[in-house]
């Protein structure tokens, strides 16, 4: 089962986003546990990689104080995905949501995110399935480079799609029919095997 993801209901998606900016800029929208989950390795990369940004959301400032962070990446602590501050501050300035992350099934910030048409740049073990506009990590410092050298009209692109996909595959009631079968398949398979 695919995790389901929360929509701002305050969300259009095209609104105005200065995107010349936007596809240098990346978030990280996650949670505790930033080795795990390879922020440790995304900080590395933007070390060497001055001119574009990393905004971190959903992980703690005191886990991160023995880590030497750089200017170029921002800790940005906790958001809440259905006020303002998420659009402005997450949304409109970024093009894209990063995760190294291969300690779990999916992550509900990675949907949260591709529901408000953030692109999604992952590992394969992330738990998203294949999909031809997201962006999928061989080495970290070459595919952010690539990701912020795309195109204006091939990011617009992305998100228009990336943001049809994600409404449609992580809604909550996707979630609950695609849990609701599954349930059921259990059930009749058990009660197969009582008759």
């Amino acid at each position: 089962l695919n995790v389901n993801g929360l929509c701002n209901e305050h969300f259009i998606l095209n609104q105005i986003k200065k995107y010349e900016t936007a596809r240098k800029r990346f978030v990280w929208f996650g949670s505790r546990g930033f080795i795990h989950k390879g922020l440790d390795i995304l900080i590395d990369a933007f070390v060497e990689l001055p001119e574009l940004q990393l905004d971190v959301y959903g992980i703690d400032k005191t886990e991160m104080k023995n880590i030497v962070i750089p200017e170029n990446v921002k800790i940005c602590g906790m958001v809440n995905v259905m006020s303002c501050t998420f659009l402005q501050n997450v949304v409109e300035p970024c093009s894209y949501v990063v995760s190294l992350s291969c300690s779990e099934g999916m992550q509900t910030g990675l949907a949260t995110c591709m529901m408000h048409g953030l692109i999604p740049i992952v590992t394969k073990e992330c738990g998203i399935d294949d999909q031809k506009n997201i962006l999928y990590f061989e080495t970290v410092k070459e595919t952010l480079i690539k990701a912020s050298c795309m195109s204006v009209e091939d990011v617009k692109a992305r998100e228009i799609q990336i943001y049809e996909a994600a409404i449609h595959e992580f809604s909550i009631d996707n979630f609950m029919q695609n849990f609701g079968k599954r349930f059921m398949e259990v059930i009749s398979k058990s009660y197969e095997k009582v008759s």
